[in-house]
Protein backbone atom coordinates (compact mmCIF):
# COMPACT_ATOMS: atom_id res chain seq x y z
CA UNK A 1 0.00 0.00 0.00
CA UNK A 2 2.87 2.41 0.77
CA UNK A 3 4.36 1.83 -2.67
CA UNK A 4 1.14 2.86 -4.38
CA UNK A 5 0.95 6.01 -2.27
CA UNK A 6 4.54 6.93 -3.14
CA UNK A 7 3.84 6.23 -6.81
CA UNK A 8 0.81 8.52 -6.68
CA UNK A 9 2.93 11.30 -5.13
CA UNK A 10 5.46 11.19 -7.93
CA UNK A 11 2.68 11.03 -10.55
CA UNK A 12 1.18 14.21 -9.15
CA UNK A 13 4.59 15.89 -9.39
CA UNK A 14 4.89 14.92 -13.06
CA UNK A 15 8.01 12.77 -12.65
CA UNK A 16 8.10 9.61 -14.79
CA UNK A 17 8.85 6.72 -12.39
CA UNK A 18 8.45 3.01 -12.05
CA UNK A 19 8.53 0.67 -9.09
CA UNK A 20 11.10 -2.09 -9.45
CA UNK A 21 12.20 -4.54 -6.75
CA UNK A 22 10.44 -2.53 -4.04
CA UNK A 23 12.11 0.78 -4.89
CA UNK A 24 11.08 3.81 -6.87
CA UNK A 25 13.18 4.47 -9.97
CA UNK A 26 13.05 7.71 -11.92
CA UNK A 27 12.82 6.73 -15.59
CA UNK A 28 14.46 9.84 -17.11
CA UNK A 29 16.31 12.95 -15.96
CA UNK A 30 13.94 15.64 -14.75
CA UNK A 31 14.58 19.08 -13.32
CA UNK A 32 12.19 18.94 -10.37
CA UNK A 33 12.15 22.57 -9.31
CA UNK A 34 14.40 25.27 -10.75
CA UNK A 35 14.72 28.65 -9.08
CA UNK A 36 11.44 28.59 -7.14
CA UNK A 37 10.26 27.51 -3.73
CA UNK A 38 8.70 24.08 -3.53
CA UNK A 39 6.08 22.60 -1.27
CA UNK A 40 5.99 19.97 1.41
CA UNK A 41 5.01 17.12 -0.95
CA UNK A 42 7.98 17.80 -3.26
CA UNK A 43 10.34 17.95 -0.27
CA UNK A 44 8.96 14.69 1.14
CA UNK A 45 9.28 12.91 -2.22
CA UNK A 46 12.88 14.04 -2.72
CA UNK A 47 13.66 13.03 0.86
CA UNK A 48 12.27 9.52 0.15
CA UNK A 49 14.68 9.25 -2.78
CA UNK A 50 17.62 10.55 -0.71
CA UNK A 51 18.00 13.51 -3.07
CA UNK A 52 19.14 16.78 -1.61
CA UNK A 53 17.61 19.49 -3.75
CA UNK A 54 20.06 22.14 -2.62
CA UNK A 55 23.48 22.91 -4.01
CA UNK A 56 25.72 25.60 -2.68
CA UNK A 57 28.86 26.93 -4.23
CA UNK A 58 30.68 29.87 -5.57
CA UNK A 59 32.77 30.33 -8.65
CA UNK A 60 34.96 33.28 -9.47
CA UNK A 61 33.83 34.96 -12.69
CA UNK A 62 36.06 38.04 -12.60
CA UNK A 63 38.36 39.74 -10.11
CA UNK A 64 37.97 43.46 -9.46
CA UNK A 65 40.87 45.36 -7.87
CA UNK A 66 41.39 49.13 -7.83
CA UNK A 67 39.21 49.70 -10.88
CA UNK A 68 40.76 46.86 -12.91
CA UNK A 69 39.19 43.52 -13.76
CA UNK A 70 41.11 40.29 -14.22
CA UNK A 71 40.28 36.78 -15.39
CA UNK A 72 40.09 34.13 -12.64
CA UNK A 73 43.14 32.29 -13.96
CA UNK A 74 45.41 34.94 -12.37
CA UNK A 75 44.72 33.12 -9.08
CA UNK A 76 45.98 29.80 -10.46
CA UNK A 77 49.52 29.69 -9.13
CA UNK A 78 51.44 27.40 -6.83
CA UNK A 79 54.35 27.82 -4.44
CA UNK A 80 56.98 27.00 -7.07
CA UNK A 81 55.66 29.70 -9.41
CA UNK A 82 55.83 32.20 -6.55
CA UNK A 83 59.43 31.23 -5.76
CA UNK A 84 60.39 31.44 -9.45
CA UNK A 85 58.94 34.96 -9.77
CA UNK A 86 60.70 36.04 -6.57
CA UNK A 87 64.05 34.66 -7.79
CA UNK A 88 63.55 36.39 -11.15
CA UNK A 89 63.10 39.69 -9.29
CA UNK A 90 66.26 39.11 -7.28
CA UNK A 91 68.24 38.37 -10.46
CA UNK A 92 66.90 41.54 -12.09
CA UNK A 93 67.91 43.63 -9.06
CA UNK A 94 71.39 42.06 -9.09
CA UNK A 95 71.81 42.72 -12.83
CA UNK A 96 70.72 46.35 -12.51
CA UNK A 97 72.94 46.89 -9.47
CA UNK A 98 75.96 45.45 -11.29
CA UNK A 99 75.29 47.49 -14.44
CA UNK A 100 74.95 50.72 -12.43
CA UNK A 101 77.89 49.80 -10.17
CA UNK A 102 75.59 50.35 -7.20
CA UNK A 103 76.21 47.86 -4.38
CA UNK A 104 73.18 46.04 -2.98
CA UNK A 105 72.87 42.95 -0.86
CA UNK A 106 72.20 40.75 -3.89
CA UNK A 107 75.00 42.24 -6.04
CA UNK A 108 77.84 42.30 -3.50
CA UNK A 109 78.75 38.63 -3.98
CA UNK A 110 78.92 39.13 -7.77
CA UNK A 111 81.02 42.28 -7.36
CA UNK A 112 83.53 40.44 -5.18
CA UNK A 113 83.81 37.58 -7.70
CA UNK A 114 84.29 40.05 -10.60
CA UNK A 115 87.15 41.79 -8.76
CA UNK A 116 89.34 38.66 -8.86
Amino acid sequence: MARIYMHRDDSVLGIPTKIAHGTIEIVSDVKVIAGTHFGKSEAMFLNMLNISPFTYGMSVVQIFDNGNTFAPDVLDFDEQMLIDRFMSGIKTIAALSLALKYPTLVSVSHSLINVY
